[in-house]
């Protein structure tokens, strides 16, 4: 498949994603918050929001690896729950950012790795626009809250 066609199917996964009417959607908080407060009535293996929006300021550490298969299953069960056709490779890496001293692995759309990598020196605050997708294994010994990278900014 020629290099511009697949940008072409790329670009319209991309665009096929549910998007709020604008990044004012998204919603001041910071990861800590936003994983206190993320509730659901029961345990479940797989719990789904409709895709909560939240702007997070975090420190970018400069690091990024693949995503997790049982991250990228989630994210593709999501998409399918929300009537999304992109498809989860799209989140095929995480970057590593900092919080307090906390830090936490994002999926992240891949085409803003580079610009992020261009961008962002490592140790550099950034804004982050995050939409909050759910959990695997709520309330058992290993949940793990998925919150996806959507965009960011300097």
């Amino acid at each position: 498949m020629p290099k511009w066609t697949r940008l072409a199917a790329f670009t319209a996964a991309l665009l096929a994603l549910p998007v709020s009417a604008g990044w004012d959607e998204y919603k001041p908080s910071t990861l800590q918050a936003i994983l206190t407060s993320a509730r659901w009535d029961a345990p479940c293996d797989r719990c789904f929001t409709p895709g909560l929006p939240y702007l997070v300021k975090v420190t970018f550490e400069g690091r990024t690896r693949p995503t997790p298969p049982h991250r990228q299953q989630f994210i593709a069960e999501w998409l399918k729950s929300i009537g999304s056709p992109a498809p989860a490779a799209m989140f095929g890496n995480e970057i590593a950012v900092r919080e307090a001293d906390r830090e936490y692995w994002l999926p992240i759309q891949a085409v803003l790795i580079p610009p992020l990598r261009r961008e962002v020196l490592p140790g550099s605050e950034v804004s982050l626009y995050v939409v909050l997708a759910g959990a695997t294994d709520w309330q058992k010994a290993n949940t793990d809250v998925v919150l996806l990278v959507n965009e960011f900014r300097k």
